[in-house]
């Protein structure tokens, strides 16, 4: 199965779960250092302090669920980002929804050296 439907499948369990609200950026990249894994990055206006948490914990469980044990194997890391933290604002300048980053592109002093944008949608 290709990657990125994998990961599309996560993408709508996940806001399927959360009550139909959408997620300004979900992206699997490999990054910096990490070249031979996965970072998972995902950002939503709807996602708080309060609920960050519960949020992470349900992503997880979605991952657990719905990848495969190597591909769950291959992920480094996962990360929820403010929508108004400066990457994030770069990161929906420079790329677009089903884009796959496949030559090295530098955002905000990170190097991305492949990835899938799953969802990026511009927050209102």
């Amino acid at each position: 199965m290709v990657m990125s439907e994998s990961y599309a499948r996560v993408l709508a369990k996940f806001i399927e779960i959360n009550e139909d609200r959408p997620v300004i950026l979900f992206a699997v990249l490999k990054m910096d250092e990490l070249v031979d894994k996965w970072s998972i990055l995902i950002s939503a206006d709807w996602i708080t302090g309060e609920n960050n948490k519960e949020v992470f914990r349900s992503l997880i469980k979605i991952l657990q669920d719905e990848l495969e044990p190597s591909e769950r194997d291959d992920i480094a890391r996962v990360v929820i980002y403010d929508k108004n933290q400066h990457f994030i604002k770069l990161m929906l300048r420079q790329f677009k929804a089903g884009q796959h980053i496949l030559e090295d592109a530098k955002v905000n002093g990170n190097i991305i050296h492949e990835g899938y944008i799953i969802a990026l949608n511009h927050p209102e």
